[in-house]
């Protein structure tokens, strides 16, 4: 049984050798191993955490190269499925000025995964049950995630990055609304970009024209009440805002760790899993509410340090070791043992 779980898409990124130009215009591409929910428990194996992904791969070599790949990451695999049909997803990224642009695909593996792949067991044993909205796309993987929300509900925490891809959903953009709008219901803890909280709250609340962020995230925790928050802004900084009865406990906004950054490709997957990894150090998944402000601020430091720091670095699993943030004194002082 592992303590992190994920549910959601295993990808090969392959992102453009040549900086600041189109995808179109790219002559070499250099291969890294991805996908927004198991880069999430790969941060997490790599910090300490019991980490597992469920998903679906192809039988075919890139599958077997990230089978192989997460198991070099102590990422368990027992709940991955194989494909005899459709090949294993991948997504072209172009990078402008760092800044990540994705091109994916949908016949993949990961959206066929089946309800019957699920274990309960596994599942209901989990400290977090982790999801994004990708798999919301195509049957069967989209029941097959909404099953194993329903499985984790009561059980175990909740989380979602909810990552909309608006290229993948096109003509059907009112249809991934309706199923993120279902799948909202059920979190404990939500995790979005600064875009993702505008957009949101604009489906939430069609009446407020031009909300504010502040005014967004209002429609949102009073909406699906989550009991945590994450907002990442990029070069901002990122916040994480604790809800309790639909108001706000506690707010702790900090500014970016300042870095040279090389790829911001999985940034944010560094950060929702490094902040899941230290809920669950700190065995506060199961009591969110008592989660004090010094605890939301040392959370955050570590967190917005290790996102920073894999920035430096091509490729979403080329991860910072927790020696690599040691001599920062507030990192050492309260997280290193």
């Amino acid at each position: 049984m592992v303590d992190i779980l994920s549910i959601g898409e295993i990808l090969l990124d392959f992102i453009s050798n040549e900086a600041d130009i189109e995808l179109k215009d790219a002559t070499s591409f250099l291969k890294f191993p991805g996908g927004a929910p198991t880069n999430v428990v790969v941060v997490a194996s790599a910090l300490g955490a019991e980490a597992g992904i469920i998903s679906r791969v192809g039988i075919d070599p890139f599958g077997d190269f990230l089978l192989e790949t997460l198991k070099e990451k102590g990422v368990d695999v027992s709940q991955v499925t194989r494909d005899g049909e459709y090949h294993t997803g991948v997504v072209f990224v172009e990078l402008k000025s760092a800044k990540p642009d994705f091109m994916l695909y949908t016949n993949v593996a990961y959206n066929y995964m089946e309800t019957n792949q699920l274990n309960k067991n596994f599942i209901q044993n989990a400290s977090v049950l982790n999801f994004g909205s990708v798999t919301l796309l195509m049957e069967p993987s989209r029941s097959t995630t909404f099953e194993a929300i329903s499985l984790a509900k009561g059980n175990c925490t909740i989380s979602c990055d909810v990552n909309f891809r608006l290229d993948l959903w096109k003509n059907k953009l009112d249809e991934m609304w309706e199923l993120a709008n279902r799948a909202l219901q059920d979190i404990d803890i939500l995790k979005m970009g600064y875009n993702e909280v505008l957009y949101i709250g604009s489906h939430v609340n069609p009446d407020r024209k031009d909300p504010t962020l502040d005014e967004a995230l209002e429609d949102i925790y009073t909406t699906f009440n989550p009991k945590l928050i994450a907002v990442t802004m990029g070069g901002k900084g990122s916040r994480l805002i604790l809800i309790n009865d639909q108001k706000i406990q506690l707010d702790i906004a900090q500014d970016v760790y300042k870095v040279v950054a090389r790829d911001t490709v999985g940034a944010g997957d560094a950060f929702f899993g490094s902040l899941l990894y230290m809920l669950h150090r700190m065995k506060k998944l199961k009591n969110l509410h008592g989660l004090t402000a010094k605890e939301l601020k040392q959370i955050m430091t570590f967190c917005n340090t290790f996102a920073a720091l894999s920035t430096t670095r091509k490729g979403a699993w080329n991860l910072p070791k927790i020696e690599d943030i040691m001599y920062i004194p507030e990192i050492k002082e309260n997280y290193i043992k």
